[in-house]
């Protein structure tokens, strides 16, 4: 990766990171409760399953935003790469 690559993400990215907290939270939540939804009772569930598509929605949440931090097909194509 280019030395400018490394810089942004050390400089820009990391600087601005407090403010994307609050977005990073809710889509968590967001994603837990769509991913795995609301358990009532003791259930097995694949964890990395589960799990990926909610960190896939965090990150687009912080670069690229709503509504396409939550479509089916960018989620995918993002934790496909």
């Amino acid at each position: 990766m280019s030395p400018e690559f490394h810089s942004s993400i050390k400089i820009n990215l990391s600087h601005d990171l407090n403010s994307h907290i609050p977005f990073m939270r809710e889509e968590i939540n967001f994603g837990i409760k769509a991913s795995i939804g609301d358990l009532l009772e003791w259930t097995s569930i694949n964890p990395q399953m589960q799990i990926d598509p909610v960190v896939s929605m965090m990150t687009n949440r912080v670069f690229v935003g709503l509504p396409l931090s939550r479509d089916a097909t960018w989620i995918g194509t993002t934790m496909n790469i």
